[in-house]
C-alpha cells in the first residue's frame, strides 16, 4: 500500500476519533478526572490536533498528485526520446 493511500485511510478513521473525543470532553466533564487538567485547554488541544491532521492529509494528497503528474511527464519524455531515436535510426538505415 502506498504511503499516501495509507495516510488517507488514517485520515478517514482519525477525523471521527477527534470529533468523538471532543464531544466526550465537552459533554462528560468527569470523564477526564486524572490527571487534573483544564477541560478548555484539552478541547483546544483536540481542535488543534484535528486541524493539523486535516492540513497534513491535504498536503500529503496534493504532494502525491504532483508526484504522479511528474512520473507521467517523465514517462512521456522518455517515450518521445525513444521515438526520436527510432526515427533517427530508421533514417540512417534507409540512407545506407
Amino acid at each position: 500500500m502506498d504511503c499516501v493511500k495509507f495516510m488517507n485511510v488514517i485520515c478517514v478513521f482519525a477525523i471521527p476519533f477527534f470529533i468523538s473525543l471532543y464531544f466526550i470532553v465537552e459533554f462528560q466533564p468527569n470523564f477526564y478526572k486524572y490527571p487534573k487538567s483544564d477541560p478548555k485547554k484539552l478541547k483546544e488541544a483536540i481542535i488543534v490536533a484535528l486541524i493539523l491532521h486535516i492540513i497534513l492529509s491535504i498536503v500529503l494528497t496534493l504532494w502525491h498528485q504532483r508526484r504522479i503528474k511528474a512520473k507521467k511527464q517523465m514517462q512521456k519524455i522518455g517515450d518521445n526520446y525513444y521515438q526520436i531515436q527510432g526515427n533517427i535510426q530508421a533514417q540512417s538505415d534507409s540512407s545506407d
